[in-house]
């Protein structure tokens, strides 16, 4: 007895074969297994945090520039620049109001001044972040970051700053003018009344985002690595970054509203929220980074194009299955990529409608709305009772 006792494998030793012959059956899985080793292995969530850190001091110059943009504006349009003023005062009464008041006040006649020193922080700030993410991309992709000079390195960042605000700008007016189109096509037609129409732009709206966001993944992975890998290759990986991003921001916009409301934000306002929403955006583009350089193709060309240009062993995280290939009647890649593209844009087009019916079935309101039904109350019955 006690020898069949022994000769049977434990529960952990059947739990780990199973979960190795899960791995073996489907490469997506045993591809996000890898990346997120591959993740844990280069001290990733360290890295967000740099990045979270320096893009969080980056919003401060960059709300400056606005505000000196703002003030050029509203200098030429005294109209405008009043009714600012009544509508801060009807919205924030009393010494906090006036406070504000003097503050956009002081910004309109000190324009340039704030102008010029939110353009240097944001260089400071600016370069910086970039260099955080390159120094991040280029660990994940490498094992380590370049070994450069001070004054080259400062440059390029500061070249990849403009590349990025390029995309990010190239990416927000690809969205904008396919909506306007699609918003002008579907008025042309006349479809504005057909039943479920909402949704279609809605879908539509959410696939062009995805678009313009690939764009930006594509371009953070090719230009920050530094590495000679095709296009081609990195689309899969930069699909996945996008579709995660939009995915992101649908679940963020609620969890950035339940954060806010914590006793500890109470101290801090938003900014406790606008924290948390960095970190957890840094630490997704470092995982589709990851992702991406765990590619199989990808990682091939990584290793390969390391033992070429230096000596020494290429620096790997811990040893774990190779990914196979994908075989006949099984999805590759690039149609899990693909998958995600229409799970994304679905979730995106139908979650807001549902979680709005959700909130209004479950009888919350704002404090003020029932403030105001209790006095219609007492006023109605006040009426009856006459």
């Amino acid at each position: 007895m006690s020898t069949e006792q022994e000769s049977k494998p434990g529960l952990g030793s059947r739990v780990m074969a199973g979960w190795r012959a899960q791995r073996a059956r489907r490469p997506w899985l045993n591809h996000l297994v890898r990346a997120a080793s591959h993740y844990a292995s280069r001290q990733a969530d360290l890295l967000a945090a740099a990045i979270t850190y320096f893009g969080f001091l980056a919003l401060f110059p960059v709300i400056l520039l606005a505000v000196s943009v703002a003030g050029f504006v509203l200098s030429g349009r005294p109209d405008l620049l009043n009714d600012l003023i009544q509508e801060i005062r009807v919205a924030i009464p009393g010494e906090l109001g006036q406070t504000v008041v003097d503050g956009v006040v002081t910004a309109t006649e000190s324009r340039g001044a704030v102008g010029i020193v939110g353009l240097l922080g944001l260089l400071y700030a600016g370069i910086a972040w970039m260099s955080k993410v390159r120094v991040a991309m280029q660990t994940i992709w490498r094992g380590k970051p370049d070994q450069g000079a001070f004054v080259k390195d400062k440059i390029r960042d500061l070249l990849s700053l403009i590349g990025l605000g390029v995309a990010i700008l190239a990416s927000i007016a690809l969205t904008a003018l396919a909506t306007g189109l699609t918003s002008l096509v579907i008025d042309f037609l006349g479809l504005s009344d057909v039943p479920g129409i909402g949704v279609v732009t809605r879908l539509i709206g959410i696939l062009i985002a995805v678009a313009g966001d690939t764009l930006i993944f594509l371009w953070l992975f090719t230009r920050l690595p530094r590495m000679d890998v095709p296009v081609r290759q990195i689309l899969p990986g930069a699909v996945f970054g996008a579709v995660g991003f939009e995915i992101l921001k649908l679940v963020g916009t609620l969890y950035i509203a339940q954060v806010a409301r914590s006793p500890a934000a109470a101290a801090f306002g938003s900014l406790i929220g606008l924290l948390v929403w960095i970190y957890i955006v840094s630490r997704f583009l470092l995982f589709a980074a990851v992702w991406t350089s765990t590619l199989p193709a990808v990682s091939d060309r990584i290793i390969a194009e390391a033992a070429e240009d230096s000596p020494e062993p290429v620096i790997e995280g811990p040893r774990v299955p190779p990914l196979k290939r994908p075989v006949e009647g099984r999805p590759s890649t690039s149609a899990v990529a693909a998958g995600l593209v229409g799970v994304g844009a679905v979730v995106g087009a139908l979650a807001p409608p549902a979680l709005r019916r959700w909130w209004r079935s479950t009888g919350r309101r704002p404090s003020g709305a029932g403030r105001d039904g209790g006095s219609d109350g007492t006023s109605s019955g006040a009426h009856r009772g006459a």
